[in-house]
């Protein structure tokens, strides 16, 4: 488990971290060596977890020893039961009261796209560990018990006509779900569109992303809008970007100076909320220096957002990929 607050990282990170490679770290088990820092994944978890918190200022501390220096503390760990506490598949299954509990087998079946009963999609997993929110696994069955013998948000055991005749063709469901999104703006939810129109919850979801597309880009065109104030009007932006983009306006304002603490207390959200989002920010920004031919460097990088050498080094390469991180 991943207490709320703290950034999740794997053997490959911590390695990175003390600048030696994987295999080194593994073979010498150097997280045995290196006092207060706590291994985080449970008992007979396939791959070791840390805080990447406590790795940094394990690393700290290793220098400042080879300087006969004194240790700095090391980051408290949270005490588990907070709703965004991170938990691996098992965990996941045994956060469930245990009246709701399946097997082991039956819940790493309900991984399975053909499982009539299927987990949400995780909420974390660039650790290479797929890892669900504490919150997202409860209301994921509380979901489940108010639609029972189903997949999650599908309609209630018995209910014959999930295809009501009305809505039959999916051109008649995209037009009523345009009528839908006029009526009630970006206040409108796939919850709404089912009850209106039958079938399961996802194809819901499928047709209001594919309405408020389309109304974004009508509004964008007519009204001359931005595309990303366009997506905003229409209820397209998540609360992740719209963390992004808050954050992406501290950082215009206190460029180096701007750090993930000041962004948690400046916008009232967590700190790994925070470490996301400035993260995402600064990536984005390098995306768009490169793109008006500035050249990007990683002393550019270090200057610009006032980080360690180390981690304008990630940013770099994570820059490079082409996946979004951000919404967690």
């Amino acid at each position: 488990m991943i207490p709320h607050g703290l950034t999740p990282a794997n053997d490959a990170r911590a390695a990175e971290i003390f600048g030696i490679s994987t295999k080194t770290w593994q073979n010498t088990k150097r997280w045995e060596d290196q006092r207060g820092l706590k291994v985080l994944s449970r008992k007979g978890a396939m791959r070791r977890l840390y805080a990447e918190e406590q790795l940094e200022v394990a690393k700290t501390n290793a220098d400042r020893a080879a300087q006969d220096k004194p240790p700095l503390p090391m980051p408290a760990i949270p005490a588990p039961g907070h709703d965004l506490d991170l938990l691996d598949l098992e965990e996941a299954r045994l956060s469930l009261p245990k009246e709701r509990q399946v097997s082991d087998k039956t819940w790493k079946r309900y991984r399975a796209p053909s499982s009539a009963t299927r987990l949400p999609a995780p909420d974390h997993t660039e650790t290479g560990e797929d890892l669900w929110y504490r919150k997202t696994i409860a209301d994921w069955d509380a979901n489940r018990r108010q639609h029972p013998g189903g997949d999650v948000g599908g309609r209630p055991a018995g209910s014959k006509d999930s295809k009501p005749k009305e809505w039959g063709s999916t051109a008649k469901k995209r037009a009523r779900v345009a009528d839908l999104l006029t009526e009630h703006g970006s206040n409108l939810t796939a919850a709404m569109i089912q009850e209106e129109l039958g079938g399961s919850l996802r194809t819901a979801e499928r047709l209001l992303t594919e309405a408020r597309q389309r109304v974004a880009e009508q509004l964008a065109e007519q009204e001359q809008l931005t595309p990303d104030e366009a997506r905003e009007r229409v209820g397209l932006v998540s609360e992740a970007e719209r963390r992004v983009a808050q954050i992406r306006e501290l950082l215009e304002k206190q460029g180096p100076e701007l750090t993930a603490a000041t962004a948690a207390a400046t916008l009232g959200i967590g700190m790994r909320q925070a470490l996301d989002a400035l993260r995402q920010a600064r990536i984005d920004k390098i995306r768009e220096a490169r793109a008006q031919k500035v050249r990007v460097t990683e002393r550019w990088i270090a200057e610009t957002f006032g980080v360690k050498p180390d981690l304008a080094q990630r940013l770099l390469n994570d820059s490079r990929k082409t996946t979004r991180t951000a919404g967690r």
